[in-house]
């Protein structure tokens, strides 16, 4: 296989990262007894019919012997179809994986450190080109001197597939006018001046994800005030996520910061007015939806807004010329303050089991977004059983799924009674 053949390959892959152009690489790096080429092979047939342990056996091998001592550094969790799809790194082992045959291929790298390792990681990175290389994430939590300007610069021309820029934690960049960036996501306001000031914006950024604090929103955020004042500068931009910015406590109303609600600091961005997708957190009274309502009204491009998470306030109907709607389901447990025990009834046991039901609704609102859907729905049966009966086996797995949330209050002894009573198609009786 002649380099000018695995670049039109590799050209191709480049345009269209689907599987029969994966397999077409593949061949080509197999015919060469390079081991990508059966790796590839591998993942390809797993995603269409399946694991097996032969085949996870041969892939651990495979991997181990490509990546031998980075085997060490946890990066083979991230290969996949032949690429490394997101390494998380400390900054100082950047340099071992830049100098093995795997840093040809990485398309997600995640730098965590401070300032200054960080700064040393992208210019090692700097000085080479990174043609795979589509999302670059940096974490520090440790207030520092913000990354020297000339450096950050000197990774634009190394990074010429960048699409996704990520930055979590304390000030880390003035600017980074990257032209092929699509995405930013920020976790902290005040992480990266350039959406702020006189300086290049970043002029092809089309997403903007940002999470004004970085526990959800604390009691008293750390948002840059800046972001209160100031017109954000990201002439390209379309879409606006805003959903991560849900209240500590549920219950709360709308999220307040420095005195203006979410939808208030929406309204006063005149950027608004170019956006035509709109991700936000759950409303959650009808002063939200009067004030997210009139903010619409004022956004005549768009073509869809999403609340990302449901709420116990069902959303009355949302009206724009011309966005659609996807509203998350209401949370289906009751209401805080409802009956205090959940009382089962189990056939064959000798007395019904007793749990706090209060423990369980308080933790539904941190974990139901993050359960999978057989967990969900078993919950959903749950909640909508109380007065009736639910399969002993829904009710089972939806306590399983909370693991150690449900590990007092009588839920530890709930789940051990269900299992030792538990026959095909027994059901329980759930009251209140």
């Amino acid at each position: 296989m002649t380099s000018s053949a695995t670049e039109q390959l590799e050209g191709a892959l480049a345009q269209s990262f689907d599987h029969a152009t994966l397999a077409v690489y593949a061949d080509h790096l197999q015919a060469q007894g390079d081991v990508r080429g059966e790796l590839i092979a591998i993942d390809l047939e797993i995603a269409q019919r399946g694991t097996t342990a032969t085949l996870l056996t041969r892939r651990s091998e495979l991997l181990h012997t490509w990546l031998g001592r980075l085997v060490a550094f946890d990066v083979a969790d991230s290969f996949r179809f032949g690429f490394l799809e997101r390494v998380e790194l400390r900054p100082e082992y950047l340099a071992a994986l830049l100098a093995h045959p795997a840093g040809r291929y990485v398309r997600g790298l995640a730098l965590r450190g401070s300032n200054r390792e960080l700064e040393a990681a992208l210019a090692a990175l700097a000085a080479g080109t990174h043609a795979w290389l589509a999302t670059l994430a940096l974490r520090n939590w440790n207030d520092d001197a913000l990354i020297d300007i000339a450096v950050a610069a000197r990774i634009i021309p190394a990074t010429p597939a960048l699409a996704r820029l990520e930055l979590r934690g304390v000030p880390m960049l003035d600017e980074l006018p990257h032209p092929h960036v699509r995405e930013l996501a920020l976790t902290g306001t005040n992480t990266f001046n350039g959406i702020y000031g006189d300086g290049p914006p970043l002029p092809g950024a089309r997403v903007l994800d940002i999470a004004f604090d970085e526990d959800a929103i604390a009691e008293e955020p750390t948002v840059d005030r800046r972001l209160m004042v100031s017109e954000l500068r990201l002439p390209a931009l379309t879409a606006l996520d805003l959903s991560r910015n849900e209240p500590l406590d549920p219950e709360d109303g709308s999220f307040i910061v420095r005195g203006q609600s979410l939808w208030s600091f929406l309204g006063h961005q005149e950027l608004r007015r170019q956006l035509t997708h709109l991700k936000l957190p759950a409303l959650r009274n009808d002063h939200d939806t009067a004030e997210l309502m009139d903010v619409l009204a004022s956004m005549p491009l768009l073509e869809h807004v999403e609340l990302a998470r449901g709420h116990s306030y069902e959303v009355p109907t949302l009206y724009h010329a011309r966005a659609q709607f996807t509203i998350a389901s209401p949370w289906p447990w009751p209401a805080r303050g409802a009956a205090e025990h959940l009382r089962v009834t189990i056939p064959g046991a000798r007395a019904p089991e007793q749990a706090q039901l209060h423990i369980a609704i308080a933790a539904m609102p941190d974990v139901w977004a993050h359960l999978p859907d057989d967990a969900r729905a078993a919950w959903t049966a749950v909640w909508g059983a109380l007065g009736g009966t639910v399969p002993l086996d829904t009710l089972l797995l939806a306590i399983e799924a909370l693991g150690e949330r449900l590990d007092e209050g009588g839920w530890r002894e709930l789940r051990e009674a269900l299992i030792d009573h538990r026959v095909p198609g027994a059901r329980v009786e759930l009251t209140t």
